[in-house]
């Protein structure tokens, strides 16, 4: 099975200023990612950015994504076909790929590794981690293994209803590029507790996930 990583690095963020590449606790945020991809097997991993400053790393390498790629309106899907396109020319075809994110310094080795075996020996088109929903906003969530949308107030009894954790999506290429979404068909997740993930859009999760990451390693130490 070959397996490839793709980190998406756009430029653009809006609610937090160069979000990808701020630092987060001395490193720049994306470097978290960085060095767990390259600690996690893959025989691959690209960098998918816009940024021109940005620099290759030991085994994961820039890839200069397409302009129409890296807008505000650009999704995931379109960006990684484009990328599985561009390495079948180069002669490389992959069974599967991580979209592992830019800002997830609580992903580690062992999440991935399980995804990947969910991915390799089950029935399931994509698997990623998740937290429990506790927002009674429409939001995503899972229902019996189904990602799916819903207007249900999310305080009801329902211990099956979790959120996407905010750090990466495992899928299998053949069904990404038949046309399918990233998160469609029959889906598995491994299920993180609050402190194990925090998902970054606002300056507030920013925070937040500062806050978790140090009371993690003071439970470490």
């Amino acid at each position: 099975m070959k397996r490839l990583c793709v980190i998406p690095c756009r430029k653009g963020s809006k609610r937090i200023k160069d979000k990808n590449l701020k630092l987060f606790l001395g490193k720049p945020i994306i470097e978290y990612s960085i060095e767990v991809a390259e600690e996690s097997g893959f025989d691959k991993i690209l960098i998918a950015t816009d940024y021109r400053g940005l620099r290759d790393y030991e085994e994961a390498k820039i890839y200069r994504r397409k302009e129409e790629n890296a807008q505000d309106s650009s999704g995931l899907k379109d960006l990684v076909i484009e990328i599985l396109e561009d390495e079948k020319q180069k002669g490389s075809l992959y069974d599967s790929v991580c979209i592992l994110y830019p800002c997830a310094p609580f992903v580690k080795k062992e999440y991935l590794i399980i995804c990947q075996n969910m991915l390799e020996t089950l029935d399931y088109n994509t698997v990623f981690p998740v937290q429990k929903n506790t927002s009674r906003n429409k939001d995503l969530y899972i229902k019996n293994e189904i990602y799916v949308t819903s207007e249900v107030d999310h305080d009801e009894e329902d211990s099956r209803r979790y959120k996407h954790a905010g750090m990466f999506f495992y899928i299998k290429t053949d069904w990404l590029l038949k046309g399918n979404s990233i998160v469609s068909g029959k889906c598995g997740y491994i299920i993180l507790k609050e402190w194990e993930a925090q998902d970054i859009n606002t300056p507030e999760d920013w925070t937040m996930a500062e806050i978790k990451y140090n009371t993690n390693l003071t439970k470490i130490t």
